[in-house]
C-alpha cells in the first residue's frame, strides 16, 4: 500500500473551494514543515491543513508561524504507526 502524504481537494460545484493537506509523522514539528505545507501548492487553496499525530511536539513559536502562514495544524485522535 503506498504512503499518501499530500492531498489536494477541489469542490466539483465550486472550483474555488480548494483544500490542501500535508501529513507529517515527525517527533517535533518545525517551521520547515510548516513552510512545506504552506508553499507547496500553486493553486491558491482556501484552506491549508498540516495533519500530525498526537505525540508530535509543537512549540508556541511554530504555532504562531503556522498562523501567520495561514496553515491549520490538526492533531489526530490516535497515533498512526
Amino acid at each position: 500500500m503506498p504512503n499518501i502524504t499530500d492531498i489536494y481537494l477541489q469542490n466539483i460545484k465550486n472550483p474555488r473551494k480548494r483544500i490542501t493537506a500535508e501529513v507529517k509523522n515527525v517527533g517535533t514539528l518545525t517551521k520547515a514543515n510548516v513552510n512545506q505545507a504552506a508553499n507547496q501548492y500553486p493553486r491558491f487553496p482556501k484552506e491549508k491543513l498540516l495533519i500530525i499525530p498526537r505525540r508530535t511536539n509543537v512549540s508556541d513559536s511554530v504555532k504562531e508561524y503556522a498562523t501567520e502562514k495561514r496553515v491549520k495544524i490538526v492533531r489526530l485522535r490516535k497515533d498512526f504507526r
